[in-house]
C-alpha cells in the first residue's frame, strides 16, 4: 500500500491568493514595528495558505511587500521563523533560513515559502514571523510581520486506491542523476492532481517503514490525466540542496483524486528505486 502520509498531494491553493490579499490587507493578522520610536504603515504582509494544519503537513507562507522600498532579509528564507504559544506567551521555536545568505523582496512583490511541519510541531497555537529591513530617509529600519495558525492531530487517513501506474526509467541511480517518472491513468474516469507534477513526492525506507522525504517542486495548478493518458516528469536527484539523495532505497509516489460512482476517491501509485 502507498504510505498514508499523502498530505503533499492535497495542495489545492493557487498563487492567485496574492491578488485577494491586496484587496483585503486590513483583514490580515499582522504587525509592523520599527525601532525605536516611530511606526510605519502596515505595508508588510505575511499570510499562510490555511489557518489550521495537521502534524506532518506542509505549510505555504506568502510574504508580500507593499512598501515603496525594497525589503532586505538576513537569511535565505525571507527572515522567517516559528514561535509557539506556551504558558500565555510566544516562545521562539525555530528558524527556517540559512543566515550565511540573504534575500530581498522588491516593492509591490511577493514570495512563497513552503515548510514541512514535522517533529518540532505538536498540537497547539503557532505563528510564523518574518523580520526584515528597509532603507528610509538614509536610515535602516527594522520591520516585522506575523501570521498565527493552529496545528492539530491528523484524522485517520483515507484509503488510497492503486489505480495509477508509476514507472521510473531505471531501477538504480546515483545522486545527481535525473530520474524520469511516467504516470499513467488506469481508471475509466479523469484523475485530478493539485499541482503540475501530478502530485509526485519521494519517500525513503528507514529500515522499518517508508517515511516522507521530499516533494517535487511544481506549479500550484490543477492538472488532470484522462483515462489511459500518460505523462512524464523529470527530476534531478539531489537538485534541492537541502534534500540530497544519499545511498538508500526510495520510492516515488503519485497521488490524485477522481469522481467515481458519485463519490470522490483518492488514487495513487508508486515505483521503487535504489540510489548507489
Amino acid at each position: 500500500m502507498v504510505n498514508q502520509n499523502m498530505y503533499s498531494s492535497m495542495r489545492f491553493f493557487s498563487l492567485c491568493i496574492f491578488f485577494v490579499i491586496l484587496g483585503a490587507v486590513s483583514a490580515a493578522s499582522l504587525t509592523t514595528f520599527i525601532s525605536p520610536t516611530a511606526q510605519l504603515p502596515s505595508n508588510f504582509v505575511l499570510l499562510t495558505d490555511k489557518d489550521t494544519y495537521y502534524i506532518n503537513e506542509t505549510i505555504i507562507i506568502y510574504v508580500l511587500n507593499t512598501f515603496q522600498e525594497t525589503l532586505n532579509f538576513k537569511d535565505d528564507a525571507y527572515g522567517l521563523h516559528f514561535e509557539r504559544w506556551v504558558n500565555g506567551r510566544w516562545e521562539f521555536l525555530l528558524s527556517i533560513g540559512n543566515s550565511s545568505r540573504t534575500t530581498t523582496l522588491q516593492p509591490i512583490d511577493k514570495a512563497a515559502v513552503t515548510y514541512f511541519l514535522g517533529g518540532d510541531f505538536m498540537e497547539g497555537n503557532y505563528r510564523v514571523v518574518s523580520v526584515g529591513e528597509i532603507s528610509r530617509n538614509g536610515e535602516t529600519v527594522q520591520v516585522e510581520s506575523h501570521k498565527e495558525f493552529n496545528v492539530v492531530t491528523k484524522p485517520p487517513p483515507q484509503t488510497v486506491l492503486l489505480l495509477l501506474t508509476v514507472e521510473t526509467d531505471k531501477a538504480i541511480y546515483h545522486q545527481g542523476d535525473s530520474i524520469t517518472v511516467a504516470i499513467q491513468n488506469e481508471l475509466n474516469e479523469t484523475i485530478t492532481f493539485s499541482d503540475s507534477s501530478y502530485g509526485l513526492f519521494f519517500e525513503k525506507w528507514n529500515g522499518a517503514s517508508w517515511e516522507f522525504y521530499t516533494w517535487v517542486s511544481a506549479l500550484e495548478i490543477i492538472t488532470t490525466l484522462n483515462p489511459g493518458e500518460r505523462a512524464e516528469i523529470v527530476y534531478k536527484l539531489g537538485g534541492q540542496p537541502d534534500r540530497p539523495f544519499p545511498h538508500g532505497k526510495y520510492r516515488v509516489v503519485s497521488v490524485g483524486w477522481a469522481y467515481h460512482d458519485g463519490q470522490i476517491i483518492q488514487v495513487g501509485g508508486f515505483a521503487d528505486f535504489l540510489v548507489e
